[in-house]
């Protein structure tokens, strides 16, 4: 899947995973992770983004 903005693209590089199965990832990953992290907010806010140059 790409995403395209303006001149640049983002190719997606994540895996689909079915919920059921993310506990038995978390035994056996390489990174050692043993929970799932939650999604972080979007920042929105014109004051805290950086221009796009």
């Amino acid at each position: 899947m790409t995403f395209k903005s303006g001149t640049w693209n983002v190719r997606s590089k994540v895996a689909k995973v079915d919920v059921e199965s993310v506990g038995d990832w978390c035994e056996g990953n390489i990174f050692e992770e043993d929970h799932a992290h939650g999604v972080r907010n979007l920042v929105t806010d014109p004051e805290l983004l950086s221009e796009i140059k």
